[in-house]
């Protein structure tokens, strides 16, 4: 079995492969990752090995070790942070650990200060069908071990290093790119949490859809439910799970679900935590049952997309896996309330969401902007073609946390509100992953009502039909094709009940 254990472990400068800034490259630029001296991670290849690492003097189990599919993983933490300390733990890393038998990786931080694990796979391209020896070449040359073909994107391929390959995937990744033998060659992360949420235990009310104190800030949801509820249309939540026996969801779970986490399997979507049930609550709760809230699109059918969305290996890989069932799998509107490192296997499943979604007519993908404080987080910033949502307060204004700048679209509520949680509970929530689906439920009253629009149409219908709130000048410019923006807002605050009024019926030309 192969074990993975991160060590908390103080300033380690005295590792020459973590005193260096290091890259990788996404789309032929140079991605910065900065070093985290706190912490590096052991992959061990058998019992013995974790047996050895678990009693290191002065380090404490921060984070209990559990069962994956394939790995256990625990968080051992450095009980003092003085240098001695240090040199005793890495003494004892030096000592304990076979090289034959493990692999040392480090920790990064990307530009956002998100922490990046690296793991031991890695993801590649082909340039064409045709070169699939060059899969095997490299297997045998570098000592890997062959883990995946995509089923859905064939040309890419997860490959896992071994201790015999002697080099971390990310410098594995960087001298395949450049020997140019492949499209793209990316090392696999994982990330300590990456969902863009944050708790504010406040009001129990739906604000977001009708602001009783603030009656010009919410999204008009009321008034546009005497049009269209989103029947007949899916929402795919891609995320930590749906608990599909919740009595304000259940009526609108779809059969069809999905789990990522062996994306190499076909098996139905998990419940591994409450953010996916609070972000399918707010995009479609069930309406007029006496129970609870009401979802932005209540009679939508939610199709849940699990992940762990945090501590696992392929993660990016198998986020695209998600990406590309929900959209192969009938699914109209794509909510990702998450971010990610920049990654083309990724991307290359968002944008066949985009373009082959919904019989060609594309896919509404909705991301959350993020939480960063700073600019739009990827994949949100991936391109423009992305609904990337940022998050307002009920007084209209631009929450402290919520990303912005120009890759940013349009604002929707995303500060204490209320969803549903597993049990049978609801919650307030705060970050954009609470503004994301609040857009997603209006993309799906927009197909309601005429369900030939092209997903650019759809999106020019709600960048178009906001309303101008906060206290930034709103200006036009030509990169911005769908009215006033500004960076803090973008084209403003969606409103379900606008948007519907300029979408023409279906028997309409448009």
């Amino acid at each position: 079995m192969k074990i993975i254990i991160n060590l908390i472990i103080g300033l380690i400068i005295s590792i020459p492969m973590f005193a260096q800034s290091g890259y990788y490259i996404y789309k032929g630029q140079h991605i910065e990752l900065y070093p985290n001296y706190d912490k590096v991670k052991i992959l061990t290849f058998n019992n013995a090995s974790e047996q050895a690492l678990s009693n290191l003097p002065n380090s404490t189990v921060v984070a209990d070790m559990y069962q994956g599919s394939i790995y256990t993983n625990a968080i051992i933490a450095s009980t003092s942070a003085t240098q001695s300390t240090t040199d005793v733990i890495m003494r004892e890393l030096k000592r304990r650990i076979n090289p034959n038998i493990s692999i040392v990786l480090p920790i990064y931080y990307d530009e956002n200060g998100n922490e990046l694990a690296l793991t031991n796979y890695i993801n590649i391209k082909l340039l064409s069908s045709t070169h699939q020896s060059r899969i095997t070449s490299i297997i045998n040359e570098f000592h890997l071990t062959f883990v995946a073909q995509d089923q859905y994107m064939p040309l890419w391929y997860t490959l896992s290093i071994t201790p015999d390959t002697r080099m971390t995937t990310l410098e594995l990744a960087n001298l395949l790119c450049q020997r140019g033998m492949f499209a793209a060659c990316q090392p696999d992360f994982s990330c300590s949490d990456v969902t863009d949420i944050s708790w504010d235990e406040d009001i129990l009310d739906q604000w977001g859809l009708y602001n009783s104190v603030n009656d010009t800030i919410d999204i008009d949801a009321s008034s546009a439910w005497n049009i269209a509820t989103g029947k007949g249309v899916k929402i795919a939540i891609v995320d930590t799970g749906v608990d599909f026996a919740h009595l304000d969801l259940a009526e609108n779970i779809s059969f069809a679900s999905c789990d990522t986490e062996l994306s190499y399997s076909i098996q139905p979507s998990q419940l591994y935590r409450d953010h996916g049930t609070h972000v399918a609550g707010i995009a479609a709760a069930k309406r007029h049952n006496g129970l609870q809230i009401a979802g932005v699109a209540p009679d939508a059918q939610i199709m849940s997309i699990s992940n762990k969305l945090m501590t696992s290996d392929m993660m990016t890989r198998n986020l695209a896996y998600g990406i590309n069932w929900a959209w192969r799998n009938g699914a109209d509107v794509i909510n990702c309330s998450w971010h990610s490192p920049r990654c083309e296997i990724l991307a290359d499943a968002i944008m066949q969401a985009l373009e082959n979604g919904r019989s060609g007519k594309g896919c509404i993908v909705v991301f959350a902007a993020g939480n960063s404080y700073g600019p739009v987080n990827y994949p949100a910033s991936l391109c423009s073609e992305i609904l990337a949502v940022g998050a307002i307060n009920s007084s209209g204004n631009r929450a402290s946390f919520s990303s912005y700048g120009d890759c940013l679209d349009v604002v929707a509520p995303g500060v204490d509100i209320l969803s549903t949680i597993p049990g049978n509970e609801v919650g307030l929530k705060n970050g954009t992953s609470m503004a994301a689906p609040h857009v997603a439920g209006i993309a799906a009253l927009i197909l309601e009502r005429n369900p030939d629009l092209t997903g650019q149409q759809v999106r020019d219908i709600i960048e178009q039909n906001t309303t101008k709130v906060g206290n930034y000048d709103y200006e036009f410019f030509d990169e911005y094709p769908n009215g006033t923006w500004n960076g803090r807002f973008g084209y403003g605050l969606v409103n379900a009940y606008k948007a519907l009024l300029a979408t023409p019926r279906k028997q309409e030309n448009y």
